[in-house]
């Protein structure tokens, strides 16, 4: 997050700078999206680590990943109301809040569940690799490691025992690449509607009014709003199904039918 936030500055800075050079631009985001980038795996992890059960785990997760959608709105927030001073205040000071975050989860999450004096039965996130991927060793008995939940204190785990997989290991799991690719055109989507949709409202009238920057930064947070309400509902809804691979087809082909119909209207109007 320290440097998350660091590379955001540093992007903002290009403005008071007067730095007119694509490649400071490109080298910034690139550098950005690396730092990024290890942050999901962690915090994937911490959230598993403290809500392993499956019987709720989606509606867990739900919540806990509206922060992506709130972040968006917090963000496109303070970026337009500062707009006016110069573009570069709008990486600046998020810059600076998420460095203020960082600092605050340095100091204050706890990893595990154990570190806190919680005991775990079989953490979910310290499941026993055998021999790797398709090894030719006993597998592990995912059963009650599905179903692993808080228990009284005394039930320690030696977690030396423990070994992670690797990058390629993880890809030969099965469902891993089909989700990933899957996850990867969603997002392709998501970010498209969130880079895009300040400049298409800012260029196309709203009820027959032009409406100034700030304002087209403001209706945009609307798409995520949409976002922390699909994502809860979403969480819920396969809980309760019990199948999550068929709700997010079903979010997904309604995702498909809301775009085409939006692009067939622009057509038509056209």
């Amino acid at each position: 997050m320290l440097l998350s936030g660091l590379s955001c500055i540093a992007f903002g800075l290009g403005f008071f700078w007067d730095v007119h050079n694509l490649l400071f631009f490109i080298a910034v985001q690139i550098a950005g999206g690396l730092v990024q980038s290890i942050r999901w795996p962690c915090v994937v992890s911490v959230v598993g680590n403290w809500f392993g059960k499956k019987s709720r785990r989606g509606l867990i997760m739900g919540v806990w990943n509206s922060h992506t959608s709130f972040g968006n709105i917090l963000g496109s927030v303070m970026a337009s109301s500062v707009l006016e001073f110069g573009w570069g205040w709008s990486f600046v000071i998020p810059g600076l809040l998420i460095i203020v975050v960082g600092f605050f989860v340095l100091g204050f999450l706890v990893v595990d569940p154990r570190d806190a004096g919680f005991e775990f039965a079989t953490p979910v996130s310290e499941v026993e690799m055998s021999d790797g991927v398709g090894g030719a060793g006993e597998k592990p008995d995912l059963g009650n490691v599905e179903e692993v939940g808080l228990l009284e204190e005394g039930s320690k785990l030696d977690s030396s025992s423990a070994k992670a997989i690797g990058f390629v290991e993880a890809w030969r799991l099965p469902g891993v690449a089909p989700f990933a690719f899957c996850l990867f055109f969603s997002k392709l989507v998501a970010y498209t509607f969130l880079y895009w949709l300040p400049f298409y409202i800012r260029h196309n009238a709203v009820a027959g009014l032009q409406v100034s920057h700030k304002t087209a930064g403001m209706l945009s947070t609307i798409f995520d709003v949409g976002g922390v309400l699909g994502g809860i509902s979403a969480g819920f809804i396969s809980d309760h199904l019990g199948a999550r691979a068929v709700t997010s087809i079903i979010f997904l082909l309604l995702l498909l039918i809301w775009v085409l119909k939006t692009r067939l209207k622009e057509i038509h109007e056209l």
